[in-house]
């Protein structure tokens, strides 16, 4: 069930220097030009195009959607909605037919692993990823129960013990537990 699940991304594809990585929680993520996020925003996240006149100061919103405690077997869906006035495109080789298509205007448009979306026309682009979190937690008492619904609403995979590929073992306080002796004994070889 869980493994269809994962932390969503964003990955800008710059010209020049490393690529950007926005990681996008549940709710909704603004992008525009401006560098900083407008005072009337109310979004949980903004994403800065800086220096593509043919990006507007408010250019997209993307939503994903949150995945409540009963619904954890759902994929977390993601939508675009361009409110630009020169475009947004999506470019997928899932799409049929394949290839780019402009979005239309003020429409919710549902995003999919591995497309890429060009913003405007100057081909400032980014590609949308999942990705797969594995969490463990090495007790689950009281204090826990929060960051195991936090963990499962971000799309993270949560384990009953420790996998080869888990990435974080999540405690309340150290207590030397067999996923504990696990962790260290891998993290030396």
């Amino acid at each position: 069930g869980g493994w269809s699940r994962g932390m969503w991304k964003l990955i800008e594809e710059p010209h020049n220097g490393p690529n950007k990585i926005y990681y996008l929680i549940a709710g909704t993520h603004e992008i525009g030009r401006s560098l900083i996020r407008p005072a009337e925003s109310t979004c949980n996240g903004w994403i800065s195009l800086p220096g593509d006149r043919s990006i507007s100061r408010n250019h997209a919103v993307i939503r994903v959607r949150e995945l409540l405690q009963d619904d954890l077997e759902s994929e977390q869906q993601i939508f675009i909605r361009d409110i630009s006035k020169f475009g947004v495109s999506l470019d997928s080789s899932l799409q049929s037919p394949p290839g780019e298509r402009k979005i239309k205007r003020d429409q919710d448009v549902e995003l999919k692993h591995g497309c890429c979306i060009t913003f405007g026309v100057n081909n400032s682009r980014m590609r949308l990823e999942r990705e797969h979190v594995v969490v463990c937690f090495s007790r689950l008492c009281h204090l826990e129960v929060e960051a195991y619904k936090t963990c499962r609403m971000l799309g993270f995979h949560v384990a009953k013990s420790w996998l080869s590929h888990t990435r974080m073992l999540i405690v309340n306080e150290i207590n030397i537990t067999s996923k504990v002796c696990c962790i260290q004994f891998l993290a030396r070889t």
